[in-house]
């Protein structure tokens, strides 16, 4: 959450065809990914294989949120798995700027934009902080699965629209 002092964080599209916001989206990708590995005891954790040229090739719409100018989270989102539906690829925010209410603004805009559509997420089962801020937003598990060479438990989560936490 925003102090009085603050501003309400503001989410914005991102364009990664202007290389110095795709170089910081990478940065913030890279360091919270590095955090989340090793959160859930991964070696083997492909988030932080993907480079610059992937995150920019790529079809994912990014959000962003900054604070004191600087990009300090985004989110990917791609269609879902069903027509109208949402999936939400990816949600970073930069070690420092996590517990300051950026993630779960991010989270709420494209709830937004989801509109009357459901939203999917998966993430790992051993992050705890992810399953709350997923579970404080309406988001139910849906199914567990393992992914990669190392089996690595992980939680898919879904939001119906009309959940009780809608406005």
């Amino acid at each position: 959450m925003a102090s009085e002092s603050e501003p309400a964080a503001c989410v914005e599209a991102l364009d990664l065809s202007d290389l110095a916001v795709a170089e910081r989206l990478h940065a913030v990708h890279r360091a919270a990914y590095a955090q989340e590995a090793e959160l859930l005891g991964a070696r083997d954790f492909p988030p932080l294989e993907r480079t610059l040229e992937q995150l920019r090739a790529g079809s994912d719409s990014w959000l962003g949120v900054r604070r004191d100018g600087a990009l300090a989270g985004a989110i990917a989102i791609e269609p879902g798995d069903t027509p109208g539906s949402l999936h939400i690829a990816a949600l970073v925010v930069a070690p420092e700027h996590q517990r300051l209410g950026l993630g779960r603004r991010l989270v709420e805009a494209v709830i937004e934009r989801a509109g009357r559509g459901s939203l999917t997420v998966s993430t790992g089962a051993a992050n705890g902080p992810a399953l709350a801020l997923y579970a404080g937003l309406g988001f139910v598990e849906e199914r567990r699965s393992t992914v990669g060479p190392e089996a690595l438990p992980v939680i898919r989560l879904r939001r119906s629209p009309g959940t009780a936490t809608d406005r």
